[in-house]
């Protein structure tokens, strides 16, 4: 291995384990997702201001990227629980988003339609893809916050996370099938994803009592010794899961969030205490070194030369903040119930308008298809940065208000996506 490559690998690492560390001794002021941490840290560290770090398509640390951005919509299939969200609050959750998506298309077309944003696709491609950034929820990095705060089972947790489960998805497949996925039309990937929505429900039905009696006790058996039977379960069903989705035109960040769905169904089926030892397992595993090395690596890759070298691109940032307000998080508070407060309703609003994960992956791949330029699409990942770093705090902080909490006396315990 290049010793170049290593030396990027171990300034990562270095910012991977200073985040929460920050992010710990900020939380005495003011909740930061670490996440947000990760992607300042590497930026500071990456090519555009220290260079420190660097990265290619195809290296290592590409690789690493790749696998973190998967376990990260694989850990939002595992911790959601459909359960309390199915019936009314879901169906208005698909139906408010659904409207959030026309209005952010036709207002991001008419945008790429009248000025030069450094594309050469279609306005139309163009707007598919900003669009489909506006109308995302970083549901990774607002859940566990949520959680630290008190909010989970109030109505603004619960309507957060039903507009969140949508927001964290639904934008992918409204890419592929307005745009079209792998060179195919968009009906064909229309049909795909239909076909792979099938897959997943037939075995959601055969795992619904969970693993057979003698896996499960290998499972058990193996939980504190070297065979690690459930973990390598996970793994197994995550890849299984994704080249399923690879293999059929759907991304692979729908497959991993799949995946985390059947993982949740066979885990909720068996012993409480082992799911709670196996989750904490995947989680440590994700979230202590893959998902941070995908936001570290967000910061590395950010082109803040050519936002600098292209200031008429700046006016972007706080037109994307007010957007995902406005466009996303607005219509997204429907999913609290009749008679919901202002301050409930606005605090549901930043949280749902938050966007990160799914604006980064939005920017990169518009970058790579040509929807926009690097400047452009710098401009879009610093919008969502803003929204991470602004929308979750004053949300969560209006929302223990409006419980009569104080927010300073929560536990200050910052975790990210």
């Amino acid at each position: 291995m290049d010793r170049s490559l290593v030396i990027s690998i171990v300034v990562m690492l270095t910012a991977v384990a200073a985040a929460p560390v920050i992010a710990t001794a900020l939380s005495r002021f003011i909740r930061v997702p670490v996440a947000v941490i990760e992607m300042f840290l590497g930026l500071l560290i990456g090519p555009s201001i220290l260079g420190l770090a660097h990265t290619s398509s195809g290296d290592v640390i590409d690789w690493l990227r790749v696998i973190g951005v998967v376990l990260l919509f694989f850990a939002a299939g595992v911790e959601t629980n459909f359960k309390p969200l199915m019936g009314r609050q879901l169906n208005i959750a698909t139906v408010s988003w659904l409207f959030c998506l026309v209005l952010a298309i036709a207002i991001t077309t008419g945008m790429a339609y009248g000025m030069d944003l450094g594309g050469t696709t279609s306005a139309w491609v163009t707007g598919v893809f900003i669009g489909g950034a506006i109308v995302s929820t970083a549901l990774g990095t607002i859940y566990p916050m949520v959680h630290d705060a008190g909010e989970i089972t109030t109505k603004v947790g619960q309507a957060t996370i039903a507009s969140g489960v949508i927001g964290q998805f639904a934008p992918l497949i409204a890419l592929a099938v307005l745009v079209g996925a792998d060179g195919h039309n968009p009906l064909w990937a229309l049909g795909m994803h239909i076909l792979f929505a099938v897959i997943v429900a037939a075995a959601l039905w055969v795992m619904r009592h969970g693993l057979p009696f003698g896996l499960a006790r290998v499972q058990s058996m193996t939980i504190d010794s070297s065979g690690q039977f459930g973990v390598r379960l996970q793994a197994l069903i995550v890849g299984a899961v994704v080249l399923l989705a690879v293999t059929m035109g759907v991304d692979r960040l729908i497959g991993a969030f799949a995946a985390g769905i059947l993982v949740r169904q066979l885990l909720v089926k068996g012993d409480a205490t082992v799911y709670t030892i196996l989750a904490r397992k995947v989680k440590g595993i994700s979230y202590g070194f893959f998902i941070p090395m995908f936001f570290v690596w967000a910061g590395v890759t950010f082109d803040l030369r050519a936002l600098a070298n292209n200031p008429q691109t700046l006016w972007f940032i706080p037109v994307f903040v007010v957007l995902k307000l406005v466009v996303r998080g607005v219509p997204g508070s429907a999913t609290l119930p009749k008679g919901s407060t202002f301050q409930e309703r606005t605090a549901t609003s930043l949280l749902v308008g938050t966007g990160l994960a799914v604006v980064i992956v939005m920017a990169n791949l518009g970058l790579e298809a040509g929807a926009f330029n690097s400047a452009f699409a710098a401009a879009m990942m610093g919008g969502g940065k803003l929204t991470a770093l602004l929308f979750p705090t004053i949300g969560l902080i209006l929302a223990n208000r409006a419980r009569g909490v104080d927010p300073r006396r929560q536990v200050e315990a910052v975790v990210v996506e």
